[in-house]
């Protein structure tokens, strides 16, 4: 007859033993960076302070590198349009010709079940409903319908 189910406790992972807990742990961490990056910092903190510290200058760094890849002035060449955004942008000082892309596809307007939207730029008024140009800062339906609290769509 099987036995019935163990619950997952502390007395029950024990019993499994050292070398099988970690096992599971290494091949949990390979599975997850998630899951592997709270091991490493489980593992920088029984090392005491100074390895905490340098596993966060690590991770402070790597966040770094990750703001740079978009320059400040570059933010024109990505906002000009919604098809730049699914198309991309070359990644700065990346010799491979890769580009940064920051949607998959311009996502269908759910109200005319298009992939159209409205524009709006950072110069235009709030409630523009003519595209200035210069850059993608907001979008809008153009569906003319009225909601049932008597407002537009196109004005949420």
């Amino acid at each position: 007859m099987p036995s019935p189910r163990k619950p997952l406790d502390l007395e029950t992972l024990a019993a499994l033993g050292v070398e099988r807990l970690a096992r599971l742990v290494v091949d949990e961490a390979e599975a997850s960076p998630v899951f592997a990056k709270r091991v490493k910092a489980a593992l920088a903190a029984a090392e005491g302070p100074g390895a905490v510290a340098a596993m966060i200058d690590k991770r402070l760094a790597g966040l770094e590198r990750a703001r740079g890849f978009v320059d400040y002035e570059r933010v024109r060449d990505f906002t000009s349009d919604l098809d730049t955004l699914v198309e991309g942008v070359a990644a700065n000082n990346d010799a491979t010709g890769r580009k940064l892309k920051f949607l998959r596809r311009v996502p269908v307007d759910p109200m005319t079940r298009k992939p159209e939207w409205g524009l709006r730029s950072y110069q235009d008024a709030p409630d523009a409903t003519r595209w200035g140009g210069q850059n993608v800062f907001d979008i809008y339906t153009t569906f003319e319908g009225t909601a049932l609290d008597g407002s537009k769509y196109k004005d949420w």
